[in-house]
């Protein structure tokens, strides 16, 4: 509308797909068999294996080893090739309107929408791998408007509001598939459908990472108020200037891990005395399932909240041509993060529950 309005629109597209070529150590075809080029001791028995001869396993550590794709390199290192695909589709959108409401009176208002889908092939396909940020995903809103208000030649009032919204996290590519009670037959890990799926962190020293990232799945979702106001006026020879801002955020986080455990075998329980060190006595740690550490997190999905409180008083005054005093004082307060819920959560180790 000349002379009245003005508005813009405006949408911007990205797409882009790359493939790099990875290397990756993993079991050979005779190490998941249980046949190691060392000599393995059980520390629990006392039994010696010598080297070239299967050492018996756990049924856990047989279902692993055999979800395992082949290697297809030669050798016992980065003996495992392939063509990850890394995928990257953006969308953002804007809109923007400017309105001349009176002569003395101004307005406008802005949106805009980003939603970002990602994914990151993992190294190993599923069931036995499935490690790496595999889906992250971020949507993002923001919504501006203010006036402008000439009340007369000597004031000006100011008027702003800000709200966004975000919400961004990362899925690991498990999520949602069989949950490792049900596949492996390990109880207690989170059954909540924005956790459960696949098997949890296995953490072999000297070889690639099994199941899932251990940080996998987090999130968080932003969602912050922001209304604002200035007024100026001029008296004689000051120029005042006071206003008010305002702040809530809310924010919904889960980051903490690993919400659905991690296993590590770097222990080399099973070498015997003397024996040089040696990666491929982690791997028969793990097939006897003597683990050096073990994580699990406590899933807690916290809503966060927070107030904020801006106030200040300004002047600038003009004592003559040569000097201008420019005083004033601000206030701020913030509230302290709190739990939308008073939800807290630590482990108390005489009744070894949380």
């Amino acid at each position: 509308i000349k002379n009245k309005a003005f508005f813009f629109a405006d949408y911007e597209g990205f797409r882009q797909t790359r493939e790099l070529v990875d290397f990756r150590t993993i079991p050979t075809p005779a190490q998941r068999q249980g046949i190691l080029s060392v000599t393995v001791r059980n520390p629990q028995t006392g039994i010696t294996y010598p080297a070239g001869t299967p050492i018996p396993m756990t049924d856990f550590a047989r279902k692993v080893l055999s979800g395992i794709p082949d290697a297809n390199v030669a050798g016992t290192a980065n003996n495992y090739t392939s063509l990850l695909a890394f995928k990257n589709d953006n969308n953002k959108y804007n809109g923007k309107i400017d309105v001349q409401l009176t002569s003395a009176l101004s307005a406008f208002a802005r949106y805009g929408y980003r939603k970002a889908d990602l994914f990151d092939t993992p190294p190993l396909p599923l069931p036995s791998g499935g490690a790496g940020n595999s889906f992250t995903y971020v949507t993002n809103k923001q919504f501006a408007s203010g006036f402008t208000w000439a009340r007369s030649g000597t004031s000006l009032l100011e008027g702003r509001f800000g709200w966004s919204y975000t919400i961004a996290g990362k899925n690991p590519l498990a999520l949602g598939t069989e949950d490792a009670l049900s596949a492996y037959g390990i109880s207690g890990l989170p059954s909540a459908a924005r956790v459960a799926g696949g098997l949890p962190t296995q953490l072999i020293t000297g070889y690639y990472d099994l199941g899932r990232q251990a940080t996998n799945p987090q999130w968080q979702y932003p969602e912050m108020w922001n209304p604002k106001l200035n007024y100026t006026w001029l008296m004689g020879r000051h120029s005042l200037k006071t206003g008010y801002e305002y702040q809530y955020i809310a924010t919904e986080v889960q980051d903490v891990n690993p919400l659905y455990g991690r296993d590590t075998y770097n222990g080399q329980f099973t070498r015997p005395t003397g024996a040089a060190a040696n990666n491929q006595y982690n791997l028969a740690d793990f097939m006897f399932g003597f683990r050096a550490n073990y994580a699990l997190s406590t899933f807690l999905v916290a809503n966060l909240r927070q107030q904020m409180h801006f106030a200040y008083l300004q002047d600038d005054f003009r004592v003559n041509d040569k000097l201008t005093i420019n005083a004033g004082v601000r206030y701020e307060y913030a509230t302290p993060w709190v739990e939308k819920d008073n939800i807290m959560s630590n482990f108390d180790p005489a009744t070894k529950t949380m």
